[in-house]
This record gives C-alpha cells, structure tokens and sequence, in this order.
C-alpha cells in the first residue's frame, strides 16, 4: 500500500526447515519428499543436524541457510516446528548478496524469523560495510514481507543546503493500522538549529489523505519556523468529488532557506482550497473556496492584477443536448465572493486608495447548432451572459453581453495508395466572432487575465481568462491545418498549423489602458508538432508581428526517448521586450526573455545511471537553474549523489528574470542503498525524476 525504507528479507520460507534436511556437511543436498522448487529455493548446511519433525530441529557448527540471495549465517539454529520459528545464535551474519566477499552483511548475537507474524528481531547487532563496522543496532525489527510494515527506525537522511547547512535526520516510522502510518524525523541543521518533521498517512475504498509539518527552532533566524499540510481527496463514484487542500508557512523566507521539495520552491504564494464537485440529474455543481499566501518575499500582494481569495464560489451547470430543431443548450449560473489581504493602498501623502471587494453573480445561456459530416463542418452559436457586482465601498455594477460566432471548414483528405502509412489532410478553417462592445473599465479585475497567445486562441470566444472582462469583437479566424494520420490507427503523426485574426472592428476592452491600439489584425501565429510512434517527439510555436516585421514570441521543445530509458529534452523560448502600445493584451510584460534548456537522463552502461539539466538565460549570460544526479548500482548495493543550483530572483509564474543581483542557492542529496535491505539518504528518484518527464531511474 505505501512503499518505505524499512529493513526487509524475503526469507520467510527459510522456516521450511522440517521439509528440507541435510545428511552431509557443507553439501546441499536435500533429503525426504521436498518439491523440486523447494530444494531448488531452500539450501541448509551444518557440522551436525539434530532433526525432530514434531519438535525443536538444531543445526550446530557453520551453519547456513540460503533462499534465493539471501543468507543467514551462524553457530547454532534452532528451528521450533510447532511455532514456526527459528533462532540463529553465536556469530550470526545475514546478507543478501550472493556473492563469496559480500560488500556488506549485518553481524549479531540473535536473530529471530516468526514465520506466522511475519517478523524477525535481531539483538545487539552490527551492519557492516567491508568487514568495517558502520551501523549499531541494539535491537531491531525486521519485516518478512513486502505487504507487511513495522514500527521502527528507519534510515538517516542527509542533504546539504546552500542557506541552512548540513541536514541529518532520524526517521521513526509507526505503523499505526493497516491503512495508516507516520513519521516523525528528529532533524538538525548545521547552520540553522534543531527541529522535527512530522508526516502521517491514511486511505479508505474512496478516500485518501495526508498531513503533517515542520517545525524549526531557528538559530540563525532568531524564531520558531514551520510549514504545514493537509490534504485530503474523496471520490463518490461517478457522483461526487471532494478535494481538500491546506498549506502555511510561518514566513516569506522559509520555502528559501529551508524546504527542500522542488514543487514548493517553485511557487509565490501557497493556495489552501476546498473543491467540491457533485454530479445529479443532468447538474453539474461546483463549489469552490481558497485563499492564498505570501511565500515569497520578492512577490507583491499589491501588484495587478491584486492576489484576490475566493470565499466562497458555486457554479452550477446544466447541458441540454438535441433540443428543438437540433440545437445545444448550456446554462450556467455561478455565485462568488472575492476578499483582499488588504483593505487599501496608501500613498506617501496619506490618501487611501480601496482595493475594491465584494460579490459576483454571473448567469450564461448558450445556445449552438452544429452540422456535420466527414468532409465539412459548421457551428453557429449565441451567448447571453448578465453579471452583477456587489461592491463594498462601491456602486452596484450591472453587465449583459452577448456573443456570437461562427465556426466552419472544410476537410481534404488524399486517399492513400496501397503501400502509404500516412494519410494526408488539408483544413481550412474561418471562425467568425461578434461581441458588441460594453463598457467596463469600473468593473474590478478578481480572477481575471489574458488569454496565452496560442493556435486555440485563435478560435476562443473570450480574449480574456475570466469573466470579469469579455473582449468585444467583431473578427474573423483564418486558419489551415495539415496532418498527417496513420492509416491503421488514425493517430496524428505530423500537424502543422498557421492562422491570424483580422479586426473589422477596432478593439476597446482592455486590460491595461496603455495598450489601446488600433490593429488590423493579430501577428500571425504557427505551429508544428511531431509524434513518431513516441520515440521522437517535436512541438514548435512561432508568433510573428507584420507591422513590426518581428517575432513576438518562439518556443520549441524535442523529446528524444531511447531503448533502456534514455530521455532527453531540448527546449527554447523567447519574447520580445514590450516597446510601448504596440504590443497586445496578450504580451503583458514589460520585458522579454531568451531562454534555452536541456534535460536528459540515461543510463551510461550496466552501472551507471545519470541525470542532468540545464536552463540558460541569455539576458543575464547565466544560468538560472542546473541539476546533475548520478547513481551506481551493483548486484549488492548502489549509491546516488546530486546536486542542484537555482535562482532565488526569478518570476516563478513566467520564468523571467527579476531585476537585482544574481543570488543562487544550491541543494545537495546523497543516497546509499544495500540492495535487498534498506537505503538511507534523500529520495533521488522523487527530486531527480520530477526534472525529466517520464523519467525515473531503473
């Protein structure tokens, strides 16, 4: 159910003592009615065998037993046939490396397999590396099986940060029943002070969950720092949904100095939600709550648009299909209410300016009819929408907007002759939009920004992500696809696409009120994407601006997947800076960027495995992030070290630069592994993998 890093040996069977005898010294040889596959898997040997079916079985003088790899070494076993247990004593050695010189074994004065509670214990114990003593164990449970877990200790955890030092841990592990357990690390950190993590687990049939925290009695901060979680997630079939989210930390700088996991660091502010979904006669009800925090001290909670909660928020939703005359009804209906950090923004002379607040009503009816066949398309489509503001401090605002579109192509396909893979298609596509334009600069912006300029922007009906804008219109889409599909399986191997908008109407609703030009048509856009048979992988995106005569915005990735999980991703982005009204809605920054990466992971031969990555910035002729991880494995034991190297002023939402002085941090992880035992260190394959799609170490 949940994998950890407790001691195991798969050597239960080893308690097959009463099946399996030997008649001669330090030879393998099975005696009595023991099955092929038991004498193949089971092997004692000893000076002298004592055998009483019924009773206590003993084995005196170099004594060993082998199942599979694993060995158990010894002066005296002991088997109990009616207990099902056996007991090793004087000079004990267990390893599960089958080989003459294992590199390592665990050495101890008793050891004790429970066949039928699936346990083992050993007493005053020693894990040795070589023949070098490196671990004592005073007593120590072991687990029999995979799908059976013990309270215990677990292995040391070790990493190294640039801001904290040194951090060494001691997991205690508690397997508190069947569906639940816990862990509960004692820490230090070498530059910051002491402290504990606590991480406790829990599923049912249809639900799951999580929570626990951090805690740091931080010497160099001068306070107490923390970090907690919770969340939870339920399933109701197909009828309801519930998800559950909670997130705090005591301070800006506590995911900087000290968190350690890659998806924290790369975030501002920390969203906690409650989402629920419920699914009844045709209905779709959402319900939605969140509030957001600060968790990064370069972030501003004052910069537009404001970092507005939501508290809280119910969408309800029903679709109508085959309506009269063919036509498709949707209506939505949705309530919210938006609260701020703060109440207003006061200027050095002492005026106040209010961040406006409140709640939201929006009602939506759209209507479409759609005709179809193999060779043509074509949709018509209207839209009323009516929203109501309720502001605090503010006059009640009111909205009706209504939309129109039409959406047609056509569809070329070339028959393919008896020997072609692929067939070939050619779409034109037009797609009409017509929004009459409403006034709507008063209206506050709670949830809402642009559009990502893209090849489906193309053919949205909103401009804008949200609804407290909707983009008047009156435009017309002109695009062409091409692909190429398999013929026997239909999947698209090659897609090529370009398209712009052209303006019959000059554009008013906006965003920002310094952009406010007047554009005869949108910068053209393209795309090309490759996908052969999941080997090669190929995405590119251009934007190009004809007035300007210049590219507005370039991306491209290629994924390369090889025989024995070899990966490696090569990607490129950039965006022009922003000179003044001639850059649109869509490109809301003030300055470009020119980025390049790669990623790549791969093993080097039987032995060596490595990950690797980097990300450059060519504004500031530096990298922004690199990662490398390498890892031995052996048949007995493996060994992985990484390290990375981030930086902190970078705009975690779009990837650019922040202006200030390069300040970088870097994260080492060490692992160390005795295959077929247990591993201590930082968990590579988590921190490493996540930087490689679909990459994880083998």
């Amino acid at each position: 159910m949940f994998r950890y890093g407790y001691l195991s040996i798969a050597a239960s069977n080893l308690l097959l003592l009463s099946s399996v005898l030997f008649a001669e010294a330090e030879q393998c040889v099975p005696v009595g009615m023991p099955s092929a596959a038991t004498a193949e898997q089971l092997r004692l040997s000893a000076d002298r065998i004592e055998i009483n079916p019924n009773q206590t079985s003993v084995l005196q003088g170099r004594v060993q037993l082998q199942k599979d790899n694993n060995r158990i070494l010894a002066d005296r076993v002991a088997v109990d046939a009616d207990n099902d247990k056996l007991v090793a004593r004087g000079n004990v050695r267990y390893t599960s490396c089958n080989i003459q010189t294992p590199p390592w074994f665990i050495s101890a004065d008793e050891l004790t397999l429970d066949r039928d509670k699936q346990t083992g214990v050993i007493k005053r114990a020693w894990l040795h590396l070589g023949e070098v003593p490196f671990l004592y164990l005073p007593r120590y449970r072991l687990s029999l099986s995979e799908n059976r877990r013990k309270s215990g200790l677990l292995p040391p955890r070790l990493s190294y940060n640039s801001n904290a030092g040194v951090e060494a841990g001691s997991p205690w592990y508690f397997n508190i029943a069947p569906n639940k357990d816990m862990t509960i690390t004692p820490k230090v950190y070498s530059q910051r002070g002491a402290g504990v993590d606590v991480d406790a687990r829990y599923l049912y049939a249809r639900e799951y969950g999580r929570l626990g925290f951090s805690w740091l009695d931080d010497t160099d901060y001068d306070d107490h720092r923390y970090f907690y979680f919770f969340e939870h997630r339920a399933r109701g079939d197909d009828i309801f949904r519930l998800d559950v989210k909670v997130q705090r930390v005591s301070d800006t700088d506590y995911i900087e100095d000290l968190a350690s996991n890659i998806t924290l660091l790369n975030q501002s502010y920390l969203r906690s939600y409650v989402e629920s979904d419920l699914f009844w006669r045709g209905w779709h009800f959402n319900f939605q709550s969140e509030s957001l925090q600060r968790a990064d001290a370069d972030a501003n909670w004052l910069q537009e648009p404001y970092q507005y909660q939501l508290r809280p928020g119910l969408k309800a939703t029903r679709i109508f299909d085959d309506g009269p005359l063919g036509m498709n009804f949707v209506f939505q209906s949705q309530a919210a209410q938006f609260v701020h950090k703060y109440s207003y923004i006061q200027d050095s002379d002492g005026n106040r300016d209010y961040i406006p607040v409140g709640n939201r009503f929006h009602n939506s009816l759209r209507m479409d009819w759609q005709y179809r066949r193999p060779w043509f398309f074509f949709t018509s489509a209207a839209t009323i929408n009516h929203t109501h503001y309720k502001l605090y401090r503010q006059d009640n605002i009111n909205r009706t907007q209504p939309v129109y579109s039409l959406h047609s192509g056509l569809i070329f396909e070339k028959t393919p002759g008896e020997g072609d893979r692929f067939k070939h298609t050619l779409e034109p596509t037009l797609f009409y939009l017509n929004v009459p334009r409403r006034q709507q600069d008063d209206i506050p912006l709670f949830d809402t920004t642009a559009n990502e300029f893209n090849f489906a922007s193309l053919f949205s009906e909103n401009r804008f992500n949200g609804i407290d804008r909707i983009g008047d219109a009156d435009q017309l889409t002109v695009a062409l696809n091409s692909r190429l599909l398999h013929r026997s399986s239909g999947k698209e191997a090659l897609r090529a696409s370009i398209g712009r908008i052209y303006y019959l109407r000059e554009q008013r609703v906006r965003l920002n009120e310094r952009r406010d030009e007047n554009r005869p048509q949108s910068p053209l856009i393209g795309e090309l994407g490759l996908d052969l048979n999941n080997k090669v992988k190929f995405l590119s995106s251009w934007v190009w601006d004809s007035k300007q005569d210049q590219t507005l915005k370039f991306t491209t990735r290629l994924s390369l997947k090889g025989s024995g999980n070899r990966r490696v991703n090569l990607y490129y982005r950039s965006q022009a800076d922003a000179f003044g009204d001639q850059l649109p809605d869509e490109f809301d920054s003030n300055r470009g960027y020119e980025q390049a990466g790669v990623n790549l992971g791969m093993p080097l031969n039987d032995n060596w495995t490595m990950l690797a990555g980097l990300l450059h910035d060519f504004d500031a002729d530096n990298s922004l992030s690199t990662f490398l991880g390498v890892r031995y494995r052996s048949c007995c034991w493996s060994v992985g070290f990484n390290v990375q190297r981030r930086l902190v002023d970078v705009d975690n939402e779009s990837g650019r630069l922040i202006d200030g002085d390069l300040d970088y941090e870097t994260h080492i992880g060490f692992e160390f592994n005795l295959e077929g035992l247990s591993d201590l260190g930082n968990n590579l394959d988590e921190t490493l993998g996540n930087q490689i799609f679909g990459y994880w170490w083998e």
